[in-house]
């Protein structure tokens, strides 16, 4: 089983080493502080490409670019996003948008993308 280690909001060199700017430091460790979060590391990298990896996790959504390294987009889109999303998530037009996807999907993967001949100027109202 790998190892974690913890990342809180007054670990600020950990933040500096990963970010660009004061902003983005304050902005995510203001997130973390006002929700009593903490970033969890999961293993160490050991093995290189056939080991174990690691992963970047925070409230159990992963983080990481592709298990090898950390993506500082993801972190600071987590920061911005995730509560907004999480709340339309819990919609109901989300949900019935949720239920029709998979159809509307299948048209635009099949007909749209396979076979433009149908569609003509004259008949986009846009």
């Amino acid at each position: 089983m790998a190892k974690s280690k913890f990342i809180d909001h007054t670990n600020k060199k950990w933040f500096w080493s990963l970010l660009n700017n004061e902003n983005e430091v304050a902005e995510v460790c203001k997130y973390l502080a006002d929700n009593t979060l903490k970033i969890e590391i999961r293993g160490d990298g050991a093995g290189g490409w056939n080991g174990n990896g690691i992963s970047v996790l925070l409230e159990d959504i992963d983080l990481s670019g592709n298990g090898f390294y950390f993506c500082r987009e993801n972190l600071l889109l987590h920061v911005r996003c995730f509560r907004k999303l999480k709340e339309i998530s819990n919609t109901d037009d989300f949900k019935n948008w949720l239920e029709k996807y998979q159809q509307f999907d299948l048209v635009r993967r099949y007909i749209i993308e396979k076979d433009q001949r149908w569609i003509t100027e004259d008949k986009i109202n846009l």
